[in-house]
């Protein structure tokens, strides 16, 4: 792609204004290091990036590119980690090395693990990846690896009911990676999933993790049936009262009671989104639906734009920068559901982009296509340079000004760059001209998503890689309701508050923030629970100044709007029975189920006494 130049003159114009604009960007930057706190430099850097962003973005990119170089020695791999007993989650914030570290690969191992940790009176705990943020999974005691519980299971059909749908099992260590890729095989797909796939598909479940999507349920609404070693060793198969299990051929395949059906909605509800708290969940069933193709379009607007969209709630129908809706069924007359969240920078920008004042947002939209619509777009794909920096930033320029960006241009990997500025390089950046922070998110945000308009099998589209920044950030992630009081509206405003708050001390959020949308559910413990909810997560890149105080704050404002957690992001906040009985209005009936399996407190954890859910005992 080449810049659109009018002749000679053009040409020597415009490459005289790279070339002394450049070195004028080069020499503010340096300035600025010098004076972090300079409004007027930080105001002509600004007002460059709407005049000449390719001078800008180059600036920003050239400088990612000396951190990445200058920080890229390998880590000692003889770290106290390797040489003991450690376990850490995937940021390395959670870290604990427990009495014995355990990898099971059989049913057999872990009722063997259990009763041995009952006899000694400790605590037993199941972990997955880590890619909690939170202390859901740290373990004291008998930590337990799922890592080689990670087989496909054959279906039960002697103890299965006749016409059931699809269904498939596996052991709760399977990774989310390798369930979709078995399910491709079969002409199958999860229903929805994170926007990473290196998570186990149960710890995704227990978590309560999500896609996005108004009208699609998070991961746990697919769980059919679960196998859990619960208290003293005993088994259970554990399903919703009108559960997948015959009651008579499961008593005749087990009559020697080695496991014992429990069809029970308050213990199944309970248990789904359950923490680890009612046992080591074994294997679990889950009902996927047929293969599917996913189309992925993102354009680039304001808030003060999509403010108004989602108070109508129009923003759930439309499929593409022009308000194109989709169609309802004409026999229910229910929309399909479009899988639609919006990125927001915190902070008000003159975008160079948009050219409008404001906050900055990417709305990203996933709808579903035909194969034959697929096999379509497949002949038009064009490839990108991969190594011209200039032609990509033309190209980025070019789709900015359309408003969105092409679905057949598959460029995601043309500059390792664009990854590079989600990690420590963009980190270094923000800490080094923290008052420039407001537009270097409106360019990370803006580069990392021009890669991402993409399409095909619905596990590679929702698969969002990098953007998910898990080697790299946290986030806390609070649910608000989609309610009459368009209460996740002002949730989103508070954060933009607290953000200008925040920036008055030089300490700024680091990442955009993000609204994705979940279906209701009916697991007890859910921040969905009986309400579809705007989960709103607020990430920040592991060393930003100021991080602690700014989630705390965040936290504390938005439980007071009636938000609850997402128990694998950060959330501290979260503490007693009081609140939580604010929160879950089936907290009892939780509470009781986590008596009925756990009955010695086997499975309590330091995140189950910190949150008020397990009680200390205290005698003097």
């Amino acid at each position: 792609m080449a810049f659109q130049l009018g002749g000679i003159g053009g040409l020597l114009g415009k490459l005289k204004d790279f070339i002394f604009g450049k070195g004028r960007v080069t020499r503010l930057f340096d300035a600025l290091k010098k004076d972090p706190g300079n409004t007027d430099l930080t105001n002509q850097i600004k007002q460059e990036l709407v005049d000449h962003p390719q001078n800008v973005i180059a600036e920003v990119l050239r400088r990612a590119s000396e951190v990445r170089k200058a920080t890229g020695a390998a880590e000692d791999p003889l770290s106290v980690g390797a040489m003991r007993q450690t376990w850490e989650n995937s940021i390395h914030r959670e870290r604990v090395q427990p009495l014995r570290k355990l990898r099971p690969a059989t049913k057999a191992a872990i009722i063997a693990i259990v009763q041995e940790a009952e006899s000694k009176g400790l605590l037993v705990r199941a972990v997955g990846t880590g890619h909690s943020f939170s202390d859901v999974a740290n373990a004291t005691d008998y930590l337990v690896s799922t890592f080689s519980l990670d087989k496909t299971l054959p279906l039960e059909t002697n103890t299965l009911k006749n016409g059931l749908p699809a269904l498939y099992s596996c052991e709760s260590g399977a990774l989310v990676q390798k369930v979709n890729a078995e399910l491709d095989t079969m002409g199958l797909a999860l229903p929805t999933m994170a926007a990473f796939d290196q998570e186990t598909i149960y710890g995704a479940i227990a978590t309560s993790t999500h896609g996005t999507g108004i009208r699609v349920a998070g991961m746990a609404a697919m769980l059919r049936s679960m196998d859990i070693v619960a208290g003293g060793g005993k088994c259970y198969r554990l399903e919703p009262a009108n559960g997948i299990t015959d009651p008579v051929r499961f008593a005749a395949r087990y009559a020697d009671g080695s496991i014992t059906l429990i069809q029970d909605d308050d213990k199944f509800h309970s248990a789904v989104v359950g923490f680890g708290l009612m046992g080591i969940v074994y294997s679990i069933v889950i009902e996927p639906v047929p293969a599917f193709y996913l189309l992925q379009k993102l354009w680039v607007t304001t808030w003060d734009a999509v403010k108004p969209k989602l108070e109508n709630r129009k923003f759930f129908i439309e499929i593409d920068e022009n308000g194109t809706t989709v169609q309802p069924d004409p026999v229910t007359g229910e929309f399909p559901p479009t899988r639609a969240q919006v990125f927001v920078n915190p902070y008000p920008t003159k975008n160079f982009l948009t050219k409008k004042e404001g906050h900055t947002c990417v709305v990203q939209v996933q709808t579903t296509i035909t194969k034959a619509a697929y096999d379509d777009l497949k002949t038009k794909v064009t490839r990108q340079p991969k190594s011209k920096i200039f032609a990509f930033i033309d190209d980025l320029l070019t789709n900015g000004q359309k408003g969105f960006h092409e679905a057949t241009i598959q460029g995601e990997d043309k500059n390792k760059i664009i990854e590079e500025l989600s990690t420590d390089a963009l980190l270094f950046l923000l800490n080094s001209f923290p008052t420039l922070t407001p537009l270097f998110l409106d360019i990370s945000m803006i580069v990392l998503l021009s890669g991402s308009g993409k399409f095909g099998k619905s596990f590679i589209v929702m698969n969002q890689g990098k953007l998910a920044i898990k080697d790299a950030g946290y986030s806390v992630e609070p649910g608000l309701p989609v309610d009459a009081a368009n209460s996740f509206i002002k949730g989103t405003e508070e954060i933009l508050r607290v953000a200008q708050l925040s920036a008055e001390s030089l300490a700024y959020l680091t990442s955009p923030m993000c609204m994705r949308f979940v279906k209701k559910s009916d697991d007890y413990m859910s921040p969905e629970y009986l309400s579809d909810t705007c989960m709103t997560d607020v990430p920040l890149i592991l060393g930003t100044v100021g991080d602690n105080q700014m989630l705390d704050r965040l936290q504390s404002d938005l439980l007071a709007l009636g938000a609850r957690p997402h128990w694998g992001k950060i959330c501290n906040l979260v503490n007693g029975r009081e609140l939580l009985h604010q929160m879950y209005p089936k907290l009892d009936v939780f509470l009781d189920t986590v008596a009925f399996f756990n009955p010695k407190g086997t499975f309590n954890s330091r995140f189950s006494y910190r949150t008020g859910i397990s009680e200390m005992a205290y005698n003097r």
